[in-house]
């Protein structure tokens, strides 16, 4: 990780109690009125949150100000200890979105557009353990092209090896690219994005996904049924889900849940699966719509996004052309 992130609160006070919530997540903060901040002698802060009571009486200030601002308005009485609490928690929680690029970095090549969800036109989540990795790579070389849609992988690794496994991911498809999903991406066509096993994911508007600071706290990580219990509320609906082979029966009660929310819930065939424990049991609950091998379920998803080619454009013109008569002799 990087150095904790650098605060500005904007406070009325000397003392701001958000500002020591704030600390207390491991930020380093700046205590800034808001006569210091109009006058322009303020520290230069990754992100701004704004504790007083007279937003607007800052508003000229803080519109010059590049970086983030958190503003968040009806300010609960600090007496009223868990509106308190659960307004100061929705403020930490949108400043560590705005950080997460400070405290994860990027990975890869950070090629994540914040654009390029406005083309994506289906989102799957693809999960497993023990032989997921040889399952996925036979899904994916089944397909000789990939329609715009955007790809979440969810595998239990240790932490440690989570690069490693996205290195070895990217070469599974020539059209595909991928990325381990730390710090602040955007789910984009054709491109898988892998769930870290380090720290939490949490889901945005319009496929907009960040790191948290915080572990997932499952027997094995990344945590699948608290992933899906996450992705439950993109925007738009998750499209899909695929278990492919693994050991255990992490992701069986998010799995109910997605099938419940009309969600298509796939499974690798358990007979052809290295481990068969987690596609089994889908299977035997009958939560999954379609079971096959890897390449079985690569044709059949190809079938529910039909390839589009590029458009034809006649030139009349072009019969009398001379020249293109001589050639074509």
């Amino acid at each position: 990780m990087k150095s904790e992130p650098f605060i500005g609160v904007i406070c009325d006070a000397s003392f701001s109690v958000l500002a020591g919530r704030i600390k207390s997540a491991g930020y380093r903060i700046a205590r800034v009125s808001p006569k210091m901040l109009a006058s322009g002698s303020r520290p230069q802060v990754d992100t701004w949150v704004v504790d007083c009571e007279d937003i607007d009486g800052v508003a000229d200030a803080l519109a010059e100000i590049e970086v983030p601002v958190v503003a968040l308005s009806n300010r609960p009485p600090v007496a009223d200890k868990k509106a308190y609490r659960d307004w100061a928690d929705r403020i930490i929680r949108t400043v560590d979105k705005w950080t997460a690029n400070t405290w994860h970095g990027k990975s890869g090549n950070g090629s994540t557009d914040p654009g390029g969800f406005a083309a994506v036109q289906g989102v799957w989540l693809l999960v497993g353990s023990t032989g997921m990795e040889g399952a996925a790579r036979e899904f994916f070389e089944a397909m000789p092209w990939l329609p715009p849609v955007a790809f979440l992988y969810a595998q239990h690794v240790k932490p440690t090896d989570e690069r490693l496994l996205t290195n070895k991911l990217g070469k599974m498809n020539r059209h595909l690219t991928c990325e381990l999903a730390l710090g602040r991406n955007w789910l984009n066509p054709r491109q898988l994005l892998v769930v870290p096993a380090s720290c939490r994911l949490e889901f945005g508007q319009q496929g907009e996904l960040f790191s948290r600071r915080e572990p997932w706290g499952g027997r094995v990580d990344p945590h699948i049924d608290q992933l899906m219990m996450n992705v439950a509320g993109l925007t738009p609906q998750l499209s899909g889900v695929i278990t492919f082979s693994g050991s255990s029966t992490d992701g069986l009660q998010g799995t109910r849940a997605l099938h419940d929310m009309g969600i298509k819930v796939w499974a690798q065939d358990p007979a052809t699966a290295t481990a068969p424990a987690m596609p089994r049991w889908i299977d035997k609950l009958r939560l999954a719509s379609r079971v096959g091998s890897p390449a079985d379920l690569a044709e059949e998803f190809l079938d529910l996004y039909p390839r589009q080619e590029p458009a034809v454009t006649n030139k009349p013109e072009a019969a009398n052309d001379p020249e293109l008569e001589t050639s074509s002799a």
